[in-house]
This record gives structure tokens, sequence and C-alpha cells, in this order.
């Protein structure tokens, strides 16, 4: 009687582990892509939370103390793969600054720039109404209004917005959809 593994079943046993090696190793590109889209999916909505919290909170403004009167919103544009955390100074709704003006990475505390990983805004439909690229949606807040206001940069006002996001190397997509009571969901597309 022989104690120990056979050859043959070595290899049987070095093939599964090949298979399921192979198997995994394959896949891993798209767990990658849903990973990174998830986290462009987290940049977009914690933008839009952190606006919507400083908005509503007693917060003045940064500028000039005794000036509790200004709003927060995130400016996106279609076609991008930034968005702006802004400061509403002027009350119009609208981010007034040049996206192009602002370095990834600097300490604002005015306008913060977020560059998504991976991922791009492909549309922006506000209200059944696709934008250009280029063209952008403004998300403010402005207390005491708890309510979500969107703006186009020519000011016309909308009254929900969905926002196309896929990512660059595949075909993985997820609308983001922001309705008038500041409801967030994420659907696949």
């Amino acid at each position: 009687m022989n104690k120990g593994f056979s050859l043959i079943e070595m290899l049987v046993v070095l093939a599964i582990v090949t298979i399921i090696s192979a198997v995994i190793l394959v896949d891993r590109g798209g767990l990658n892509d849903n990973l990174l889209l998830k986290q462009s999916i987290d940049t977009v909505t914690l933008a839009i939370h952190r606006a919507q919290v400083e908005g509503l909170a007693v917060l003045e403004d940064p500028d000039n103390i005794d000036n509790f009167e200004i709003g927060y919103g995130v400016y996106i544009e279609s076609g991008s793969d930034k968005i702006v955390y802004f400061v509403d100074r002027n009350s119009n709704g609208i981010y007034d600054g040049d996206i192009d003006d602002i370095e990834v990475g600097d300490e604002a505390t005015e306008n913060d720039i977020f560059t998504l990983r991976n991922a791009n805004i492909e549309d922006v439909i506000a209200d059944g109404t696709t934008f250009d690229t280029g063209d952008a949606i403004n998300i403010t807040y402005k207390r005491p209004r708890p309510d979500v206001s969107f703006f186009d940069n020519d000011g016309k006002e909308y009254s929900s917005v969905i926002i196309k996001m896929q990512t660059t190397n595949t075909d993985l997509g997820v609308d983001i959809i922001i309705g008038a009571g500041s409801e967030i969901s994420v659907e696949r597309n």
C-alpha cells in the first residue's frame, strides 16, 4: 500500500488550480472598473452631500463672517471628468468661475475641484433635456430652503437631473438621479 499522491492526482489538482486562477485573473479587469466607477459615484454624491450640509448649516461666508446669506453648490459639466464644489456668494445658483482656473489638489476654501478616476460625465439630462458637451448643471443649496435648486449656466431652473457616468475603459455606466427633494439614486445603465 502506497502512502502519498500519484502523479495523475497531482496533475488533476494542478489543472483545477490553474483553471480557477485563470478565471479570477481574467475577471480582475472588470472588478477594477467596478471599483473605480463606484469611487467616482461616491465622489459625485459626496460633493453634492457636502454642498447640502454646508448650505443648510449655519455657516458664514469664509471671506465675510457677517454674511450668512450664501449658498453652496456643485458644478457638473457634460463630457468632463471633473466636478467643482463652489461657494455661491452672489446667490445666483451658478458657478461663476472657470473650471480650468482651479488646480487639482489646491488648498481652496471657496472652490474645490474633484477629478473622477477612470470615469467621465457622459451626459447631463435635466427635465428631459440632454445637455451638449461642455454645458453644465449647477446643483445648489441655500438656506433656509432645504430643497435643491438646479440651474444651467444661463440661469434656467430645472426640477430634476440625471447624470450619466461611464467608465473610460469599458461600457460600464450608471445614472445618478437627483430629485427635487434632494434624494439621490444610482441605477446601472
